[in-house]
């Protein structure tokens, strides 16, 4: 699989991970227990950490040199 399509595939992951954070600080708030926080706050990380193209790629460039 070329380099291009795992970043769009990454992409979508990463907005599913920013949709199951912004779920998870909704129950936070609901429920108010610290795992929810902890793992919404996680999610939401991972989606400003990878957001755009270029750091996706970057991201992917770098496992493929390990």
């Amino acid at each position: 699989m070329s380099t291009e399509k795992k970043s769009i595939n990454l992409g979508i992951v990463v907005w599913l991970n920013l949709i199951i954070g912004i779920y998870n600080m909704y129950t936070y708030q609901q429920d108010n227990t610290i795992l929810n926080l902890f793992i919404g706050a996680i999610n939401i990380g991972v989606w400003v950490f990878l957001r755009n193209n270029s750091l996706r790629i970057a991201y992917l460039k770098g496992r493929l040199n390990r």
